[in-house]
């Protein structure tokens, strides 16, 4: 089976999902604002926001192929070779990396992770359950 007639909407499911659920909020210092017009301090408040598309980089996209249509989730299939879109867009506050299959958010990643980067390079990410090992950034499964 293959899903790669659609990367554009591939790429966008997995976009939309990173910029309005999976991606980290993003905490700044601002000015506080209502302060300052009463008194004109300049006091300093912590904020925070959604990332928004400039703040993520789509670092790789590229087919993989699973052995199920399961893709890398596990769980029930049918036994059929699949290749779908791996997805991987990093955030650039964070040092996360988040991880998509098929357009569909699988898993978090750290992206100084020396497993993580050498398997994005081999274009052969794990599965699901196996991502443990991607979390700590020196490729050794976090206890």
């Amino acid at each position: 089976m293959n899903y790669l007639h659609q990367p554009v909407q591939t790429l966008a499911n997995a976009m939309g999902h990173a910029v309005y659920v999976g991606a980290s909020d993003i905490q700044y210092e601002d000015r506080d604002w209502e302060h300052y017009k009463k008194t004109k301090e300049d006091k300093r408040i912590i904020k925070t926001r959604r990332p928004t598309e400039q703040d993520l980089d789509v670092v790789a996209m590229f087919p993989q192929t699973w052995g199920s249509t399961a893709l890398g989730f596990g769980g029930i299939g049918g036994a059929a070779m699949t290749t779908a879109y791996t997805i991987v867009i990093r955030e650039g506050f964070s040092g996360n990396c988040l991880v998509y299959f098929g357009g569909r958010f699988a898993y978090t990643a750290n992206a100084r992770n020396q497993t993580f980067l050498k398997d994005l390079d081999l274009k052969r990410l794990k599965q699901v359950s196996q991502s443990a090992i991607y979390q700590a950034p020196d490729g050794k499964e976090a206890e």
